[in-house]
């Protein structure tokens, strides 16, 4: 947190503490997104159930003030005692994410021809991005639910927004003339790895081998800048991409549970 006051990358207005007689007791940061809708961190440490509860009302309180349609909360397991507090202010449960990764040896893709895409060009081609983001959410079964909540050029706002965003990485793809599908990427060379932040391909594309071919490109991308992994995100319910996943060589590293709020039904239920 120290350390994102003094980038001045991250709003620090939604940045709650609660103190007592004995030091600090509890910390909920929320941040706001280019979407609306806001991250919740929870300090990994609290003083009790009820001081978390409490905290966590006062900055619903101060989201719903604000106008924040739709805030999420990543925690390590459904029975995380911090659920109870969660679930008290409104919170449901909305998706499970396991988190994927695999090695990247250097010679792995030495030779091998890069798959062409027509790169990102910041006020020249977002709409384009944003319109192929879009139809790859079409029947996708990522975290469905979340996808009405906002718009792909929200989508696409979030990812250059996001940490290690490379946008000079990311690619649309096409077969002749027809838009096949999207990847996304992000540096992480402090953990010496590439972040798969987004990649689909367009309904009509499905099934094709694309999604082994985008999944190739992010991986050789990952040995080009010498990075020794690739890593990713997937809602558990999407079998068919962490089939793909596991055909590819990743390996399951961990799993979050999602909660999600919204302010407008929470208010329409009190």
């Amino acid at each position: 947190m120290i350390a994102a006051a003094e980038s001045g990358r991250h709003d620090l207005r939604g940045l709650w503490v609660a103190a007592s007689l004995a030091g600090l007791a509890d910390v909920v940061w929320w941040l706001p997104q280019p979407d609306d809708v806001a991250l919740v961190w929870l300090a990994a440490n609290m003083s009790s159930l009820e001081g978390r509860t409490e905290l966590l009302a006062q900055v619903c309180e101060d989201m719903d003030a604000r106008g924040v349609p739709l805030s999420q909360v990543l925690i390590e397991r459904r029975d995380d005692p911090t659920v109870g507090p969660l679930e008290a202010t409104g919170y449901v449960h909305g998706a499970t994410l396991a988190f994927w990764g695999r090695a990247v040896e250097p010679e792995e893709f030495e030779g091998a021809e890069a798959l062409a895409g027509i790169g990102f060009k910041p006020g020249q081609n977002e709409d384009l991005f944003a319109e192929t983001l879009g139809q790859t959410y079409i029947d996708s079964l990522d975290i469905p639910d979340f996808t009405p909540h906002r718009t792909p050029e929200q989508a696409l706002a979030c990812h250059r927004a996001a940490d290690g965003a490379r946008p000079e990485l990311w690619n649309v793809y096409r077969s002749g003339a027809e838009t096949v599908g999207i990847l996304l990427l992000a540096d992480h060379p402090d953990h010496d790895a590439i972040e798969l932040q987004y990649f689909g391909i367009v309904p009509q594309y499905r099934g094709q081998g694309w999604g082994r071919r985008l999944l190739s490109a992010a991986l050789k991308t990952a040995a080009d800048l010498g990075r020794s992994s690739v890593f990713l995100a997937a809602d558990i319910t999407n079998h068919f991409a962490i089939d793909g996943y596991t055909r590819m060589g990743f390996s399951e590293l961990s799993r979050r549970d999602v909660y999600w709020r919204r302010g407008d039904v929470v208010k329409r239920q009190h």
